[in-house]
């Protein structure tokens, strides 16, 4: 099967590139902006081609697309004024030029916060979501009018843990670094709010067979990817246990003492990150991991994710 992978160089595309190389023999079309930045096997096996190519300049690769039997759409601008034209726009015009007598299956990669608990759309991810947030929410409900949507399984991960070792690390994998170095003081306070995370590797894991073998029934299937939900004072304990400390939660951190910490620390607050403050809570009835396709999970708590 002739496999087309979009931003192949990323955190999840890097494992998601190594497992199609590692696992399968198809045909793959790896899709970066810049080789360089792509870090994989290229010679472990034939059929494995780099295309250089830009989504905001689809007709150079149009020749792809028309061939691809399937699409692993991983590729996303994080912010500014691209993330539109990209995730939003440059998605649902890469599913249409795709040639429904040849593409069999496509993935296209969203992210749990523009979902709800029960997994319906989230109204508040395109009223006051980021420009990222936003622009996935809007591809996420427009798929279902694509010709291919029947095809379709849209992968919603909730934090991503990943990187190292050549690969790009995940934005969760560098906040979790920076609120290390503050390891010493979030000992003391405990917090109400819970919230689930999932390794790169089981992303991949999960993705790679489901390309193997796509859900049965008519599409798009929605699959939020994401492990048991953790406590914010479960991560607390652990991010302090993984520093050989131990924690001493007597400070509860209240609405009022956030705001005062947002002031004296001049942290900046977008809409978005003020409606997280409140909302606490980021679970996902039904959402899967490996374990549930029958395959092991690399990576089961957030103590060794840590």
């Amino acid at each position: 099967m002739r496999v087309l992978v979009t931003g192949a160089s990323g955190c999840i595309g890097h494992y998601l590139s190594e497992r199609l190389i590692r696992e399968t023999a198809h045909e793959l079309f790896l899709l970066v902006r810049d080789p360089s930045r792509l870090h994989v096997d290229l010679s472990s096996r034939p059929g494995v081609h780099v295309v250089t190519g830009d989504l905001s300049k689809r007709d150079a690769f149009q020749d792809i697309l028309g061939q691809a039997e399937a699409l692993v759409h991983v590729a996303a601008v994080w912010g500014g004024p691209e993330a539109e034209a990209i995730n939003h726009h440059a998605t649902l015009e890469l599913v249409r030029r795709l040639d429904p007598d040849a593409c069999r299956v496509v993935q296209v990669f969203s992210t749990a916060s523009v979902l709800a608990r029960d997994g319906t759309f989230l109204s508040e991810a395109e009223s006051l979501g980021t420009p990222y947030i936003r622009s996935k929410a809007r591809a996420a409900r427009a798929l279902p009018a694509l010709p291919l949507a029947e095809r379709t399984t849209v992968l919603y991960p909730t934090l991503v843990l990943g990187g190292g070792g050549g690969r790009p690390v995940s934005h969760f994998s560098n906040l979790v670094r920076e609120v290390a170095r503050w390891g010493w003081l979030a000992r003391f306070f405990s917090a109400d709010g819970s919230f689930q995370w999932i390794h790169a590797e089981d992303i991949a894991r999960v993705s790679v067979d489901l390309l193997e073998h796509p859900p049965d029934g008519p599409g798009p299937h929605h699959v939020v990817l994401g492990g048991a939900p953790v406590t914010a004072n479960a991560a607390l304990a652990a991010l302090a246990e993984s520093q050989g400390r131990r924690v001493h939660p007597w400070i509860p951190v209240s609405f009022p003492l956030a705001e005062l910490l947002i002031r004296v620390f001049r942290i900046q607050m977008a809409a978005w990150d003020r409606y997280c403050m409140r909302q606490r809570h980021f679970i996902y009835d039904g959402a899967v991991t490996p374990a549930d396709y029958g395959l092991p999970v690399f990576c089961p708590t957030l103590r060794e994710g840590l």
